[in-house]
């Protein structure tokens, strides 16, 4: 078995129970690298990866606390503004949007999923 295989199969559900380890950044930067890498529909990248490191915020939105969290939400603001600077039509919405945007949001999280076991971080 490979290694890849070996990080896939590491992979498992952790709810709160996260180590004090602060993960550096350029941890991070390797993560957030690899999302970009994940496939997408057309290559539109129909998210946005929100770095929260605040505790605060982290439990008053997650319900818990660690270094780093990555926030993944579906975002066609990069698209429509892309667009409308380049003077094409472009409006989304719809099932298949909201369809299509959340595959790619979904596939970027489990990159980074994937990255980050990789990288010792889950």
């Amino acid at each position: 078995m490979n290694e890849t295989i070996r990080t896939l199969h590491s992979l498992h559900t952790t709810h709160g129970h996260f180590s004090g380890e602060e993960v550096p950044d350029r941890d991070v930067e390797a993560i957030l690298h690899a999302c970009v890498c994940a496939a997408s529909a057309s290559a539109r990248q129909s998210y946005s990866v929100i770095v929260v490191d605040d505790k605060a915020a982290m439990r008053e939105y997650f319900d818990y606390t660690g270094s780093k969290a990555l926030l993944f939400c579906v975002d066609f603001t990069r698209l429509t503004d892309t667009a409308d600077y380049l003077q094409h039509p472009y409006a989304c919405g719809g099932l298949q949007d909201f369809i299509t945007g959340s595959t790619d949001t979904i596939l970027a999280a489990q990159t980074a999923a994937v990255a980050a076991a990789s990288l010792g971080r889950v």
